[in-house]
């Protein structure tokens, strides 16, 4: 990682207090006091990217640039989400122990209005309401946000953002607008902050359900895994093998992948030997393009917010998307095995972090091929139909052999 990124992020981990001080923060509650009252909720939320969004070390970086680039105008835009309380308090230099929680518990729990299409001040918060001066009516203040905290507009206050130059840099909220998902009133918090059912409050006789907080993001592997689907079939000829892979956004209510482009799903698909030695592979690139005015491709996040002018292309996978892909490899004479093997990866571009790239799997398939005989088809189903028919012709033996010995014990009884 970038030292300075380092030295920023531990600088203001430092200095995070257990609590905020008496007499600070008089319109947003610290996380601290919610968790008084719903400890798990706030155990949950304290380990998600909403409550480290200050100290995340890309985006420390990613501010210190912007910061010297546009001034204070610069760490407004960055911090209009990753420190949205500083949108009412005007705390940019985070002094205040509240401006360092991130996206907070008062915040979000204090909307009274969004508009996500506003260049400034796209929420309107009532913070007040949130102080526990009254246990009476601390359920009622509660409530009074929860119909617009569970709508997808809620959420498009920070997923979705133009530029200055016009170009729309985060495009979550218009890709699940315009998807099935929408259509069917499935907002983005039935994937990302489930129901769960029992009292929000720990010890509470009321059952009404609530949302989890883990709120496990766009590039959350568990997210992915369940949103993507891989298939895989080869067919074997005599001089080339043809591979046939349908990569699917079966559950995401948008593009495969989404968020800031720096983000990008790769599929890789290669043939082995026997051996396990790699023959020949093949990879394709889904992902979102952007450039400068010049046309110059940016990949550091700081400049597709600022200099960001154009899409050149963008190939990601919408929902309930299939896209089908085919790759020829040349069969090799000398084989008599070969082995298919087709990975569905993810990429974080992260120019500040050693190394550059953060990478993982999101599914893997594998196929067998038997070379011996000539041309064949071979799947996964295949492969589990052929391994089925073989049980069947076994155990049928068996029962045959069970059979005969069984009328061979019963004659030779009568003979007797």
């Amino acid at each position: 990682m970038h030292r300075a990124a380092w030295a920023a992020a531990l600088a203001l981990w430092l200095s995070f207090p257990l609590s905020s001080p008496a007499g600070q923060s008089p319109d947003y509650p610290p996380a601290t006091i919610c968790a008084t009252c719903h400890q798990a909720t706030y155990e949950s939320w304290a380990r998600t990217f909403h409550a480290l969004s200050v100290i995340d070390p890309v985006f420390v970086e990613a501010l210190e640039r912007t910061g010297k680039e546009l001034g204070r105008q610069g760490r407004e835009l960055c911090l209009m989400c990753h420190s949205p309380t500083t949108n009412l308090s005007g705390d940019f230099d985070l002094s205040d122990p509240i401006s360092k929680e991130g996206v907070t518990c008062s915040f979000c729990h204090s909307v009274t209005a969004i508009d996500h299409e506003a260049r400034r001040d796209r929420f309107t918060n009532e913070p007040a309401r949130l102080k526990t001066d009254g246990a009476a009516s601390i359920s009622d203040r509660h409530s009074e946000s929860h119909d617009i905290m569970m709508n997808a507009e809620f959420c498009a206050g920070c997923h979705e953002w133009v530029n200055a130059l016009g170009l729309r840099v985060l495009s979550t909220y218009s890709e699940w607008k315009e998807s099935f998902f929408a259509g069917k009133k499935i907002a983005c918090q039935q994937c990302h902050m489930p129901q769960s059912p029992g009292g929000g409050q720990e010890g509470s006789k009321t059952m009404r359900p609530t949302n989890l907080h883990f709120q496990m993001g766009g590039h959350s592997q568990d997210q992915l895994v369940v949103a993507a689907q891989l298939d895989v079939t080869a067919e074997v000829g005599e001089k080339e093998i043809r591979l046939a892979v349908a990569v699917t956004n079966a559950k995401a209510g948008h593009k495969l992948p989404t968020g800031i482009p720096n983000r990008k799903m790769k599929l890789l698909v290669e043939l082995y030997d026997r051996q396990g030695l790699l023959l020949d592979s093949r990879t394709v690139v889904y992902s979102r393009v952007i450039a400068d005015a010049q046309g110059r491709v940016l990949d550091d996040v700081a400049d597709q917010f600022v200099r960001g002018a154009t899409e050149l292309s963008d190939n990601r996978i919408a929902p309930k998307e299939t896209r089908r892909q085919t790759f020829v490899f040349d069969r090799p004479a000398a084989e008599d095995f070969l082995l298919v093997e087709a990975s569905l990866q993810y990429d974080i571009l992260t120019p500040y972090l050693i190394p550059p790239v953060l990478n993982f799997d999101i599914v893997t398939k594998r196929v067998p091929l038997s070379l011996a005989g000539g041309t064949k088809k071979s799947s996964p189903a295949l492969t589990l139909a052929l391994i089925a028919a073989v049980f069947l012709l076994v155990t049928a033996a068996m029962i045959l052999v069970l059979l005969g010995k069984g009328a061979g014990r019963g004659a030779v009884e009568r003979k007797e």
